[in-house]
């Protein structure tokens, strides 16, 4: 109906789909239609922060959340998502070493780790891991606002200077939380 909601819930895992639900906003926790909000109030797309999702067979996957909203004749009549699971972007960033002293990591908008070589810092917040770091502020104001920065700063890690670039990953269209 036009004030109803719905979720369609398909899972496709190596070009097999190995669940199919959907459900209605009575099977639904209200709350986790907040996600879909931000889209609907604003009529832009979003990309939400990273979230850990458990599925129904026990795997627990990183995901984020891709929301659009749907328009006609320039008004909104709804909203539709995405949940990009972010496994093989993790094993890409893992992977992609420009030498074999480097470090790649995957940070969120706010600042928080998905994926770098440390497992015990994953979801910590890079600001906090790194307060004593020269210039931590204006790195993280680079990485909110979607900035490339490069700069050189102590490595605990090297024990010496450390060419350190941050580069977003951008998705056209979509903006950031």
């Amino acid at each position: 109906g036009k004030s109803g909601r719905a979720m369609f819930n398909t899972i496709k895992n190596n070009g097999i789909v190995t669940q199919s639900s959907s459900l209605s906003s009575k099977d639904f926790n209200p709350n986790a239609w907040l996600s879909y909000e931000t889209s609907l109030r604003t009529g832009l797309p979003q990309l939400l922060e990273p979230v850990t999702e458990i599925y129904d067979d026990g795997t627990s996957v990183l995901i984020t959340r891709v929301t659009y909203p749907i328009k006609r004749n320039n008004e909104i009549i709804g909203v539709v998502g995405l949940d990009l699971d972010l496994s093989y972007i993790q094993d890409m960033v893992s992977s992609n070493r420009v030498t074999k002293r480097s470090s790649p990591m995957l940070i969120s908008n706010t600042g928080h780790f998905l994926q770098l070589d440390n497992k015990s810092l994953l979801f910590k917040n890079h600001a906090d891991v790194n307060a004593s770091m020269e210039n931590i502020q204006g790195v993280m104001k680079a990485i909110r606002s979607g900035q490339e920065i490069t700069l050189y700063t102590p490595s605990v890690i090297l024990k010496e200077e450390a060419l350190r670039t941050y580069a977003p990953v951008k998705l056209e269209g979509i903006g950031a939380p």
